[in-house]
């Protein structure tokens, strides 16, 4: 079992390659030759597949993602990986989910055999079939374009920011909008808010 990790909101350069960042809540999905799609979790606990909130999650997963992984997986020969995505909606935000409205899985990352996560540029290229988060492109990761994130400057973001990913040293790092970081302190508080705004 691979675990998500938590991204850093790092001001350090590099070469990235840019992805809008979903406001929802992360999946992962495991899969091996032997027994097929076998856990579901959250970040930090194992799921049913009928829980009343994630059941959703996981019957739009295997509409729309498990075949395509599973071809590609027997393809390049992976004997296991680990499919991470998020769960939202138009109008989740900080972890919270109406299901009022429709929800939806979009698929982040993906971790095959013990290698780590696939660069940046192969996930683009093997998935480009099914729904992925926007691709802002490839930038100098820098001050300037974070402070560009934060005013809302960089189009294509919905709302909470963006996430950015080395091609070669698998480096992440992510940077959030003002306006998102706003509306967190304003429904949370100072104390609450702030850890939110880190995680």
């Amino acid at each position: 079992m691979k675990q998500y990790p938590s991204i850093r909101q790092s001001r350090k350069s590099f070469q990235a390659y840019v992805f809008d960042k979903l406001d929802g809540s992360n999946l992962r999905f495991s899969w091996n030759r032997r027994q097929g799609w076998y856990e579901y979790a959250t970040r930090t606990r194992n799921l049913p597949i009928d829980h009343k909130l994630y059941k959703i999650g996981y019957e739009y997963f295997f509409n729309v993602y498990a075949d395509i992984i599973v071809a590609t997986a027997k393809k390049k020969g992976w004997k296991r990986l680990d499919a991470f995505c998020e769960f939202h909606g138009d109008n989740s935000f900080a972890g919270r989910h109406d299901l009022s409205e429709q929800q939806r899985v979009t698929l982040i990352d993906l971790a095959p055999n013990t290698r780590g996560f696939l660069n940046p540029e192969e996930f683009l290229d093997l998935f480009s079939t099914v729904p992925l988060p926007k691709y802002l492109g490839q930038v100098e990761w820098n001050e300037d374009y974070i402070d560009a994130v934060r005013q809302g400057l960089i189009e294509g973001i919905t709302f909470e920011g963006v996430v950015a990913k080395s091609a070669t040293k698998q480096r992440m790092a992510k940077a959030k909008t003002q306006a998102w970081i706003d509306r967190i302190m304003q429904e949370f508080g100072e104390v609450e808010g702030a850890k939110i705004i880190k995680s």
